[in-house]
């Protein structure tokens, strides 16, 4: 019940609904090397063995070729005005390279979370906290955590990278992710129904460090996309190209956190978060690096946290 209750609840928080498909004309430039064009063809012949893509007809094979292309101009962008920047973060074609604007969307979620004082997850949510926690200072705990290296009973606590689909259901991934790790670390192994009770941070940067290194378990996070997170690759991702008054919005996991320097020698905070985009096809094995206690495209602003320690009576 209180499960069932949680994922209600989650869902009035998310405000989630897929986006229709468009059929509006992308218009985009279309810049390839024109002394080696044969260049970008044979990556996107590479593309399409990599990912198994078969098209139905050579229409269909020009148009995923045209959205691969604009794909890759997006990367060579990101990747110039990183190295410009001083910054490491890299990008790289991936498994939504072909894809239209509107299929690409249709993957993702269409409104921001309901985070006012009169919404149903407000209201719910003071009924099912169970008392308040103590504040902890973040020098209390390691610069760097990472709950992929965490054992309980000589199992990993974080379970393995998932794949979505094309479903706009990341919300579902991100709290399947929580509980799955809470449930490994009370009992010592994955399932999927659980008794719990959860927190939402209100001092987004400590309070996940907190939750983190004191619970053992992952915060919850949701957050506007842009182009730069859509093709990350690797590094520590800086760029906001995000639209907080748009309609593309994801979610994920937070599983640690850690400190590393740029290009410059510059000391960058980040987050490390699991992704549902499976493991070879974006990001660095499914998990990407996002800059920390910056409020990153809204990320810290509605993050929640679990715990089922007190509601478990194995």
């Amino acid at each position: 019940m209180l499960f069932l209750q949680f994922f209600l609840n989650f869902q009035a928080f998310l405000g989630i609904f897929a986006l229709e498909s468009s059929s509006e004309p992308e218009f985009f430039e279309i810049n390839i090397d024109r002394d080696h064009p044969e260049k970008v063809y044979q990556e996107f012949v590479e593309f399409k063995k990599k990912f198994s893509r078969t098209y139905k007809s050579e229409a269909e094979n020009q148009l995923r070729l045209q959205n691969f292309v604009k794909s890759r101009n997006n990367v060579v962008r990101l990747n110039k005005n990183a190295q410009k920047a001083g910054r490491n973060s890299n990008f790289a074609v991936n498994q939504f390279s072909d894809l239209t604007t509107s299929e690409l969307h249709q993957r993702l979620s269409r409104f921001p979370p309901n985070l006012t004082e009169n919404s149903v997850f407000h209201k719910n949510f003071k009924k099912l906290l169970g008392k308040t926690r103590t504040k902890r200072q973040n020098s209390e705990f390691a610069r760097n955590f990472d709950l992929r290296s965490q054992k309980v009973n000589g199992r990993y606590i974080v379970g393995p990278i998932k794949n979505q689909g094309q479903c706009a259901c990341c919300w579902g991934f991100a709290v399947t992710a929580m509980l799955e790790t809470i449930y490994a670390v009370n009992v010592g192994r994955f399932k999927r129904k659980l008794d719990y009770h959860f927190i939402r941070p209100e001092n987004a940067e400590s309070e996940i460090i907190e939750i983190l290194n004191t619970w053992k378990t992952p915060v919850a996070v949701y957050f506007a996309a842009g182009t730069a997170f859509l093709q990350y690759k690797s590094g520590v991702l800086v760029t906001e190209d995000c639209d907080l008054a748009g309609t593309v919005w994801h979610a994920g996991a937070i599983v640690g956190y850690g400190e590393e320097n740029d290009l410059r020698g510059r000391s960058q905070r980040f987050w490390i978060m699991k992704n549902s985009w499976g493991v070879s096809g974006w990001g660095t094995g499914g998990y990407v690096k996002l800059i920390r206690g910056k409020n990153w495209c809204g990320i810290e602003r509605g993050a929640i946290g679990a715990n089922m320690e007190e509601h478990y009576h194995g």
